[in-house]
């Protein structure tokens, strides 16, 4: 069989050597960007490889069509022999409060695949976000005023359980793989949704975007995508930066509690101080929704300048003591983060695994 030019490219963003006998699954809306890749990783899969398992998650949220979503998917799988795994996950706005029924539903498929991944024992799970996608998702975060870390965009990879949450097509465009679906002649679903620019994801994509191409610059697109890569080179060298102050300044951690020397931290400049406790904040899992840059600026005059008796309440119920030259990080074993305050950097990242 010889390949499509599509192919060889994806080959190169996940080769085959990549797969060998673990099970893989793939992330399936029913979307021209997931059905791609399916096509995609199915068609340059070796035989010798594990097999493969189409997984879609069906939210219920557009009634009739979301039925036929799923039966799509399954015919597609039945029709390639694969196996089909379909989660059942209802969605509605009034159990997300504070969340948000796209952030709800996504937070849903990526527990479903989790799932998926953990019962058939997969060592990775793959879904369709594109070039596009990641120059929407890093707009969405300028305009929020996201940090250095938001710049950088969804990850190609990242720790998914026992698995490996993989996006092979975040080098490909959306109009390269709607090509490749239309040399084959094989179809997709479309979501009417989509459409509507009342969702801030559509509002970037059919207005945003467009216009920036057609009144900024022709390139615009590919110029947003090398903002995200060089902010991962800087996100890579901070976080070098971050993890020696750690590992200089920590004395004691537990899940109730750090402690770190401010002697260490005084002669560094705040805004790695402030990278530094908030790596710290990720590590315990304390909430992360209401902290925001004052709260981190505050943080760094406590550890410059703190007087010796300093106590300071932050969200989520942490308290942050100074004692001498021990700058003291306590949230009480009763404080539980509620999963909608909970921030894996995932509830903003946009694409089709719907």
């Amino acid at each position: 069989m010889s390949l499509h030019p599509l192919e060889k490219k994806f080959l190169e963003a996940f080769p085959a050597e990549r797969r060998a006998s673990w099970p893989i699954v793939i992330a399936v809306s029913g979307g021209s960007d997931s059905v791609a890749l399916f096509h995609l990783v199915r068609r340059t899969h070796p035989s010798t490889a594990g097999p493969l398992v189409l997984v879609h998650v069906n939210h219920q949220l557009r009634g009739a069509e979301s039925e036929e979503d799923a039966r799509f998917c399954e015919e597609l799988a039945r029709e390639t022999g694969v196996a089909f795994r379909l989660f059942v996950c209802p969605v509605k706005a009034e159990d997300t409060p504070g969340l948000g029924l796209e952030a709800a539903a996504r937070r849903s498929r990526y527990h479903a695949l989790r799932e998926a991944a953990e019962h058939v024992g997969a060592r990775y799970v793959l879904t369709g976000h594109t070039a596009n996608d990641q120059a929407e998702t890093i707009l969405y975060r300028v305009f929020r005023g996201t940090g250095l870390r938001g710049l950088c965009g969804i990850p190609r990879s990242r720790p998914f359980g026992p698995a490996a949450l993989v996006r092979p097509l975040l080098g490909i465009h959306r109009e390269e793989l709607l090509q490749y679906l239309r040399d084959h002649n094989w179809n997709y679903r479309s979501d009417r949704t989509n459409e509507s620019t009342d969702f801030a994801r559509n509002c970037i994509r059919h207005v945003i975007l467009p216009e920036a191409v057609r009144g900024v610059h022709p390139a615009a697109v590919k110029g947003v995508l090398r903002v995200g890569l060089n902010a991962q080179e800087a996100w890579a060298f901070l976080e070098t930066a971050v993890n020696d102050a750690i590992s200089a300044c920590l004395v004691s951690q537990s899940p109730t509690e750090v402690v770190i020397r401010r002697d260490t931290l005084t002669c560094r400049h705040p805004f790695l101080v402030q990278q530094m406790v908030l790596e710290l904040w990720r590590q315990q899992r304390w909430p992360l929704r209401k902290l925001t840059r004052q709260h981190l600026v505050q943080l760094a005059d406590l550890v410059r300048q703190g007087s010796p008796t300093s106590c300071q309440h932050f969200p989520g119920g942490v308290e942050i003591h100074v004692s001498g030259n021990h700058l003291i990080l306590t949230r009480p074993a009763g404080h539980q983060t509620p999963a909608n305050q909970l921030d894996d950097g995932e509830d903003d990242v946009f694409g089709d695994v719907d």
